[in-house]
């Protein structure tokens, strides 16, 4: 789901930098933290979120992409920000796996090995 979060930098002397973390109730019984600050300018960016555990197992991570774009025609002076999760498929099989995201796949081509 893609929901449009609007906010305004009230002051024009600060540095227009944001941070981002993981929701509480995500992991209500664990710390989520802020990920490193990131600029609202043009361009691709990568971040990762870290929830710290209370107990003593590793922390849980999760990366996601910035995508900032200069608004076109009435909204050419607002900057869209685009959040999006990175995915990381670890193949723990012998097999090979073959994947696509639905939304871009055209085709389908099955491969099968004895």
């Amino acid at each position: 789901m893609v929901a449009p979060l609007l906010f305004s930098f009230s002051d024009s002397e600060a540095s227009h930098t944001l941070v981002v973390r993981v929701g509480n109730k995500l992991h209500p019984e664990d710390i989520p933290q802020f990920c490193q600050p990131f600029h609202l300018q043009k361009g691709v960016q990568v971040r990762r979120l870290r929830v710290s555990l209370r107990d003593s197992r590793p922390d849980i991570m999760y990366e996601f992409g910035i995508d900032v774009r200069p608004g076109r025609g009435r909204y050419r002076n607002t900057n869209i920000v685009i959040l999006s999760p990175k995915f990381q498929l670890h193949n723990k099989s012998s097999f090979q796996l073959q994947f696509a995201q639905r939304c871009f796949a055209t085709t389908l081509v099955c491969f099968w090995t004895q």
